[in-house]
């Protein structure tokens, strides 16, 4: 049922042939050598025709798997004819050694970069040691408890770390400190309900949620085979609990649909009345989707014409998607105002072809089916080539031929470096060390290599930069949770709720006396509230969000306060059927179509428009009717690449048309006023290297030169050269001239700024963030020791957006629409508006009542 194929044997119960349970056609058959119960398999052929060959030696052992673009993998085989060792097309190779005879097991697994793996186990032959590459030990302790029950104890470099309990109807997790035992994750089996063939399944998840599954019988499998459908369920129902408030239910029904002319039964036959009748063919096969008991959408597959269609709420077509006749997809269809798409293949299955409209994609393939070209609906193209091996593209060139990028690999298919069309040399370095695992990245121009450290799992445990110029370390906890972080002189310690990864606190420390605690209260999985505490040298305001839900675990209510006063109240509203945002606080949000979006309070109304391709072409922005911003967005026809943008304010405007060189990079800009269209008043044109690196910027007769160093970064940013930036060992800029000077932490984040003109107006700037590595404060300290301090405050409705910011001591709060743009900000509660562009800058604000 997961992939929907039927499975089909032989008399000798060989597997010949794989079969969709939906329309019936072959996906995969399958040939044996002898036709007999002692027949090995010899090839796999595809629905498209690609075969993959499975080679043997005199033995009948297999010795290698190719495939029909001649491809190749090896294989050899020991004398009780397991696996030794495994080659890939690109030498990457794995090697296996095994103890015992009959009852052979592995003892160590090994590749070619280097990585071993050794095995140990018990007199049952259950493993009970593992050794990793790194050096880390694994064991595991299995035992038979008095009630029955299964324990598996998980311990790592001797450190006991979980515990797995397996009963006859349920499988626990649990987590081991010290002497207490705290369940992490639960799945247990539940009595079935009286529901026929229904079973249910329930699940305690880390973050303490939980969720419960039933399961029903595939329609399409009891059509033709009742017991079997039995066997194989289908998931039918799901529930999750965040708390007992809040619970969230997702239903699947599913359905099929016959053929009603097949069910008559035919009297010229001779039918007697007798005999069974037969079950009418079936036409079609759908499911359909319910959310908390409303009807979200349905899908449905029509067998006679190889059509899939997707419904909405009120069963009308949203979408059309068109299969071949191996259910490859070939056509999208919508029902709205958008343009379809529609996708080719060649003879092996492969995509040829993708359209839209005027857009377009072309592939080409060489013959061992290795993508070499591909093509845009511009002319524009890019080049892959290779070199007499199975390796990766050993060179890539753009469009026009002059940026060519060099690509080379180790014997085992791994990349190692990249040379850019200017000769620039990228290095990667992999290593094996003790407990840990290194990646080493060595651009053009440094003299040490970046390093990162990573550990079995895939945790990074430690960045490094250059020469040991800063570093970050990762610390986990035994349930692979972050648990410390240090990142140069700044430390951050998080603290979860026992027995889930729900974090309780989190302390942040750095030298400058910068901390702060943030403290986390749940109900359930839910936050419902966030306190954020500052020592009283950072000078900045403590604060608390509170958060409320609906009843499907939606935030619709933020409750802001600051230094224990309650400040602002924000609410939103989502859809009970699409879960999408329909407002928050006064702002409606409407969608009147698939093309037109309308966001409005009591005085303002922005509408955004999209075109068939889903792309901004318009904004205006009225208030009080009166249109006071607008933007026109015009495309290139062949690639999606703005080509005119029209902003106009009130009765002016500018008009921006664009111009890109053929490997797409920006070339020109060409910007007039509002006396005239073809009033140029301003021209801008842009150089680059053969990099694709900015060099020049000219405006009239004014140009800009950037100097670059043998790295490709900037040096000089001038009309004259003199402009002169100085960059330090770790490839941060720390210095312009002798008037700017940076300070970089090991996060690589900006964290200071002295700025000297030499008078008495000399600026140092602070910067501070948060543990999401979010802007959280910025001081600004003049000469006289005067100081100005912003704020800024996030909640949980847009994580990564400013929800509130405080300068010196006034709050200003910002609201955003359906696509993240800024559309108003209240100042000590005096609400003005925003007008942004296409891409959420801000470009103008007004008063309520519309004043610039």
């Amino acid at each position: 049922p997961e992939t929907h194929e039927v499975y089909v044997f032989n008399r000798h119960g060989q597997h010949i042939s794989t079969k969709s349970a939906l329309t019936g056609t072959l996906i995969y058959s399958f040939t044996y050598n002898v036709n007999a119960i002692n027949g090995k398999i010899s090839s796999v052929t595809d629905a498209a025709g690609n075969k993959l060959y499975i080679l043997r030696d005199y033995s009948n052992q297999v010795k290698s798997i190719e495939n029909s673009q001649g491809e190749k993998c090896r294989l050899s085989m020991n004398r009780q004819g397991l696996l030794a060792s495994f080659t890939t097309s690109s030498n990457y190779a794995i090697k296996f050694n095994y103890q015992g005879n009959l009852d052979a097991l592995l003892t160590s697994r090994t590749d070619s970069w280097g990585k071993s793996t050794l095995y140990k186990y018990d007199e049952y032959g259950r493993v009970i040691q593992v050794i990793l590459p790194t050096g880390d030990v694994m064991r595991l302790n299995n035992r038979l408890a008095f009630d029955g029950t299964t324990k598996l104890l998980v311990s790592y470099n001797d450190i006991d770390l979980t515990r797995l309990d397996v009963g006859d109807k349920y499988i626990s997790k649990n987590l081991l400190q010290g002497d207490e035992v705290y369940t992490l994750e639960r799945l247990s089996h539940i009595n079935p309900s009286t529901k026929g063939s229904s079973h249910k399944l329930a699940m305690r998840k880390r973050d303490t949620s939980h969720l419960e599954i039933e399961s029903t019988s595939s329609p399409v499998i009891a059509d033709s085979w009742s017991k079997m459908s039995e066997l194989w369920p289908l998931p039918s129902i799901m529930r999750i609990i965040y708390n007992s408030e809040n619970v969230k239910r997702i239903e699947w029904k599913y359905f099929v649909r016959r053929n009603s002319a097949s069910s008559i039964p035919n009297k010229l036959s001779g039918n007697t009345g007798n005999d069974p009748i037969k079950k009418p063919s079936l036409t079609s096969i759908g499911r359909k989707l319910k959310f908390n008991g409303n009807t979200i959408l349905s899908i449905e597959y029509d067998k006679d014409a190889n059509q899939q269609t997707l419904f909405d709420h009120s069963n009308r077509p949203i979408l059309h998607m068109a299969f071949d006749n191996v259910a490859r997809p070939i056509k999208f269809i919508s029902n709205f105002n958008l343009t379809p798409v529609a996708l080719e293949y060649d003879q092996f299955g492969r995509l040829l072809s993708w359209k839209r409209g005027t857009l377009s994609l072309q592939l080409s393939y060489d013959l061992k089916g290795r993508v070499t070209n591909v093509k845009h609906g511009d002319g524009s193209s890019t080049t892959l080539k290779y070199a007499d091996t199975n390796l990766g593209p050993t060179e890539i060139i753009k469009s026009g031929g002059s940026s060519r990028y060099l690509l080379q690999y180790d014997a085992n298919g791994g990349l190692t470096a990249i040379m850019t069309p200017a000769g620039h040399r990228n290095e990667l370095y992999r290593q094996v060390s003790l407990g840990f695992y290194k990646l080493l990245f060595l651009p053009s121009g440094f003299h040490n290599p970046f390093t990162l450290q990573y550990d079995e799992w895939g945790r990074t445990i430690t960045k490094l930069l250059p020469n040991n110029s800063g570093r970050k370390v990762m610390i986990y906890n035994s349930m692979s949770l972050i648990q410390t972080e240090l990142c140069g002189a700044e430390k951050t310690e998080y603290i979860y709720h026992t027995g889930s990864d729900l974090i309780k606190s989190i302390n942040k420390a750095s030298s400058d006396n910068f901390d702060y605690k943030a403290e986390y209260r749940h109900q359930g999985s839910l936050l419902k509230e966030e306190r954020i505490r500052f020592n009283s040298r950072t000078e900045l305001s403590n604060y608390k969000l509170r958060y409320k839900y609906d009843g499907v675990g939606h935030i619709n209510e933020v409750e802001f306060e600051l230094q224990g006063r309650s400040v602002e109240t924000k609410k939103l509203k989502y859809s009970m059927l699409t879960g999408m945002e329909e407002g928050v606080d006064s702002f409606i949000f409407k969608r009147h179509s698939a093309n037109v979006v309308q966001i409005g309070d009591e005085r303002l109304l922005k509408t955004i428009a999209t075109d068939s391709y889903g792309r901004m072409v318009g904004i205006t922005f009225s208030v009080w009717n009166k249109e006071l911003f607008s933007q026109v967005i015009q495309y290139e026809p062949r690639r999606s690449r703005i080509a005119q943008s029209r902003l106009k304010y009130s009765a002016n405007y500018i008009n921006s048309n664009y111009s890109y060189t053929s490997s797409g990079f920006l070339e020109q800009v060409l910007i007039s006023g509002s006396s005239s269209v073809s009033n140029v008043v301003a021209r801008l044109l842009f150089g680059y290297d053969i990099d694709g690196n900015l060099k020049s910027i000219q405006e009239g007769d004014k140009e800009l030169k950037i100097r670059r160093d043998e790295a490709g970064r900037a040096r000089s940013f001038s009309d004259n050269g003199e402009d002169q930036f100085m960059i330090d060992e770790r490839g941060f800029t720390i210095s312009r001239d002798s008037t700017h000077k940076y300070m970089w932490n090991a996060n690589g984040q900006l964290i200071g700024v002295m700025l000297k003109d030499g008078t008495q107006n000399d600026l140092t700037i602070t910067y501070h963030y948060d543990h999401k590595n979010r802007l959280m404060s910025r001081f600004v300290t003049s000469s006289s020791n005067t100081q100005n301090r912003t704020q800024f405050i996030y909640d949980e409705t847009r994580p990564s957006s400013i929800s509130h910011c405080i300068i010196d001591s006034r709050i200003i709060g910002f609201i955003y629409d359906t696509n993240g743009h800024l559309i108003a900000l209240t100042i000590e509660g005096t609400k003005y508006y925003v007008a942004s562009d296409h891409l959420g800058s801000p470009v103008a604000v007004y008063t309520g009542d519309g004043v610039l």
